[in-house]
């Protein structure tokens, strides 16, 4: 080696590789541990919400059998049929809709018990006042003899809105309250029918005791007293029907005597009050069905079959009593 060849000091420090992660393999895993629950809990919250929304879509998709006339709740072309018959007409909610028969069905119920009748049913599940007023002029094209509506949406509504989300929230954690509860679940909305032809669902269970106080305490919670208020299509309605000839009736069709006695006395008391105000202020008659047991009832609201053939008895029967007077 040359003597004069320059020597240059060496950091020894310095690398030219990355610095080596001296963590050990324990400490890693702690880290990810800690982690994990977070993940966990995020992904288990997302597949409930998707859970829950999913009964909740299943409920309002599957609208009915095929057979079940109850999508037909807009078709206007059943009340050009001609006939010489007797022609009612009804318009309500769910709450009318389990408790009557769909069109020929009670036309052949009627008919065994000797009265001829031309029958047409509107009902929309949850259906408001303005749902129906498209069908008014229609209605009245027809010129039946007996429009009976449903007064209960113009006397309660709930505190939620049947489009929020809390809604679809509140029904899907119901749902699992049932499954859990051992209760059946089922779409309300599905119905098969009996010789009679009264409106089943497809499993016709009575209620058990601790569903049934569940959704008590829903509805006392759920239920508010609206103002007796009259649409201004309704009001026209009243008027032009009353001209040609056509007997408006207030259906009530009552809660279970289990809903009514949770409820508070006031509510009672108002809801009572409103609709005597309801009938009294446009001139309209009333029909009260007493409140039933809620062995009668598929909920705690709605009639099943054992019930609906009490209110059909009920109805038909006073219809034949007022058709006897106006003869």
């Amino acid at each position: 080696m040359n003597d004069h060849t320059l020597a240059f000091p060496v950091d020894t420090s310095r690398t030219d590789h990355p610095p080596v992660d001296n963590t050990s393999p324990c400490e890693d895993s702690t880290l990810n541990q800690d982690i994990l629950p977070i993940w966990y809990w995020c992904v288990s919250f997302v597949l409930v919400l998707l859970f829950v929304g999913g009964i909740s879509w299943w409920e309002k998709t599957f609208q009915g059998h095929a057979e079940d006339p109850s999508a037909e709740a807009y078709n206007i072309e059943r009340l050009k049929s001609p006939t010489e018959n007797l022609r009612i007409v009804t318009i309500g909610d769910s709450y009318t809709r389990y408790a009557l028969p769909f069109d020929e069905r009670l036309e052949k119920i009627a008919s065994e018990k000797g009265l001829s009748i031309k029958y047409n049913q509107f009902t929309k599940n949850k259906g408001k006042p303005r749902h129906f007023s498209v069908l008014l002029p229609h209605v009245l094209a027809a010129k039946p003899d007996y429009v009976f509506i449903h007064a209960g949406p113009f006397l309660t509504g709930s505190w939620a809105t049947e489009k929020s989300l809390l809604t679809y929230f509140r029904n899907g954690i119901r749902d699992i309250k049932n499954i859990l509860l051992g209760r059946v679940l089922r779409d309300r909305q599905l119905f098969l029918y009996n010789s009679e032809g009264l409106a089943e669902t497809i499993f016709e269970v009575e209620l058990k005791p601790e569903v049934a106080e569940m959704e008590l305490n829903q509805k006392k919670r759920a239920l508010i007293v609206l103002e007796p208020k009259m649409p201004e299509a309704f009001k026209k309605f009243f008027k032009a029907a009353k001209a040609q000839g056509t007997r408006i009736v207030f259906m009530d069709l009552g809660p279970s005597t289990a809903l009514k006695a949770v409820l508070s006395s006031e509510f009672n008391k108002q809801v009572a009050s409103n609709l005597i105000k309801l009938g009294a202020s446009h001139n309209i008659d009333i029909w009260s069905f007493p409140s039933l047991p809620l062995n009668h009832f598929e909920d705690v609201a709605h009639l099943n079959s054992k019930g609906s053939r009490v209110f059909v008895d009920w109805f038909l029967g006073r219809l034949m009593d007022e058709v006897k007077k106006d003869d």
